[in-house]
């Protein structure tokens, strides 16, 4: 652990931990004039074989300039946007044939077997001290701790033939939907599976005014999609990660 009075600016993160195998601590700035006076230099930290991994706004300079100079390399950059839920005669709900729902228990295997596969532009497959099989793990596990009851409120399915092709993650804070993971087979891309799965969470989820999305800088298919249902950047942010081994 961080010592002493620089305790409560490292935190462990369990759920990253025992996804990568090592302990993986989240580091938490502000953007100082001093941070001599504040934090002690990463080499110092004793943490052993680690992952430190910051966030910071993209506009946080004299934090960006501090993480670099402790080794921190910068592997994503992470932009969230939002939107109003959109109108009843203005959703588009076309599904070619397709059976959208909510997510029962049988659809477990199908709904990990997708998020395993289709992404690619993550920050733990941008970082190139992490296996994409790794990656790959992190994302199926994401998606199967819905199953276990350990992340979202919520998850919409696609099904075709009997096979899920494409699912939709969700959380449920205050008056908005935030999509936590959203992902569709290669096999039915740009058939608007997507926007159906959207479309069906705001006629069918009570309660919200709002969906809030986080995505990747580097991920222009996905920047593209939600430019197309009108969805807006609020904010951006960097995320750096360091890798300690002893």
């Amino acid at each position: 652990m961080m010592r002493k009075i620089h305790c409560r600016w490292l935190s462990n993160d369990p759920w990253l931990t025992e996804a990568l195998g090592k302990p993986s601590y989240r580091l938490t700035l502000d953007d100082v004039n001093d941070f001599d006076d504040w934090y002690p230099p990463a080499k110092n930290l004793e943490l052993g074989n680690c992952l430190i991994y910051a966030k910071v706004p993209t506009d946080s300079i004299r934090s960006i300039h501090w993480l670099e100079g402790q080794d921190f390399r910068l592997v994503d950059t992470g932009i969230t946007l939002q939107r109003e839920v959109l109108n009843q005669g203005q959703r588009l709900l076309t599904t070619k044939g397709f059976c959208v729902r909510f997510a029962m228990p049988a659809d477990k295997a199908g709904v990990i077997a997708i998020a395993r596969r289709v992404f690619s532009q993550s920050r733990f497959h941008l970082d190139p001290k992490i296996s994409n099989s790794t990656a790959n793990k992190i994302k199926a596990d994401w998606a199967g701790n819905f199953f276990k009851g350990k992340r979202g409120d919520h998850m919409i399915v696609v099904e075709c033939e009997r096979n899920i092709v494409g699912f939709l993650q969700l959380l449920h804070q205050g008056d908005a939907l935030v999509i936590d993971l959203i992902a569709t087979d290669d096999s039915v891309r740009g058939q608007g599976i997507g926007r159906a799965m959207v479309a069906y969470a705001e006629e069918s989820i009570s309660d919200v005014a709002q969906v809030v999305l986080g995505t990747q800088l580097a991920n222009q298919g996905a920047l593209n999609f939600y430019h197309s249902l009108d969805f807006r950047m609020q904010q951006s942010v960097h995320v750096f990660h360091r890798h300690i081994t002893e």
